[in-house]
């Protein structure tokens, strides 16, 4: 890959470095495996977690010397359905000043999931969560980074993570983004992150989103594999690889997101190794 003045990416060889800032190793059927798979084909990235649980197993299970980083998650729709118990998600909070890597972590008010006790149980974990990560830094300045779920809430997310100013304290990435343009726009300058994966890019709507992200703030993602999904490293390669060229296509430009040098810090690993 090839950077250029501004920070972005031309992707030249399907053999060069690609991330992914939004994997869900967990779900495979066997992540040590499907890890060693991303190894080989050049894939480093974020291993986004939906529960405590799950962070807990992966971290006995996968090696540490990696370029992929375990990220300690709580997903909005496993705290809705109460399907992580309030010791989980304290000890997920007691955990947090220890941890770099956060995610799945966020709010989703969709129809879905409707309900007031659940929606305030979402709110009360959300901002009790990016409180403690504000905390954190100020006593040790670790660099951090979260990957952020945010479905029909992105103001309220937006306002918790305003108002703790954590976007200029770390790393914080909005997964598969489904604000509105106004929303992108204070996304944007907050200093948010992007996360694009492929099913983002089948509308008017992404177009918009393509053109008005900068190219320095624009990362990849495949979301992959789903719970039971068949997936291996060859696939997880393809998808980074048309994703990033349907990206270059919308943007009509070689150049379409941030280049490895600046992914490679943001995730703190070494490429040059």
């Amino acid at each position: 890959m090839v950077g250029n003045n501004e920070g972005s990416i031309e992707l030249t060889d399907r053999n060069d470095l690609l991330f992914d800032f939004h994997s869900h190793i967990g779900f495979a059927q066997n992540p040590r495996k499907l890890l060693e798979e991303y190894n080989m084909h050049h894939i480093a990235g974020l291993a986004v977690t939906v529960a405590p649980d799950e962070y807990l197993s992966l971290e006995k299970t996968l090696p540490k010397d990696t370029m992929f980083k375990l990220a300690l998650g709580a997903h909005p729709w496993w705290i809705h359905e109460n399907k992580i118990d309030d010791s989980a998600l304290y000890d997920m909070y007691d955990r947090l000043g220890d941890i770099n890597y956060i995610g799945e972590i966020g709010l989703d008010f969709s129809k879905r999931f409707s309900d007031e006790i659940g929606r305030k149980r979402q709110l009360y974990w959300f901002d009790k969560y990016c409180e403690k990560l504000s905390q954190c830094i100020a006593q040790d300045e670790n660099p951090r980074i979260m990957s952020i779920h945010s479905v029909q809430a992105t103001d309220r997310v937006l306002d918790i993570l305003e108002s703790y100013g954590l976007p200029s304290k770390m790393t914080c990435i909005f997964h598969w983004f489904s604000g509105t343009h106004a929303q992108l726009l204070r996304a944007i300058s907050m200093g948010c992150y992007f996360s694009i994966n492929i099913n983002m890019l089948h509308s008017k709507r992404s177009e918009s989103y393509m053109k008005t992200i900068p190219v320095d703030r624009m990362l990849l993602e495949t979301d992959c594999p789903d719970i039971g999904q068949s997936w291996n490293g060859y696939d997880e390669r393809e998808l980074l690889f048309d994703t990033l060229k349907r990206i270059q296509e919308l943007k009509d430009s070689a150049h379409g997101i941030l280049d490895n040098k600046q992914q490679a810090k943001l995730l703190g690993i070494d490429i040059n190794r």
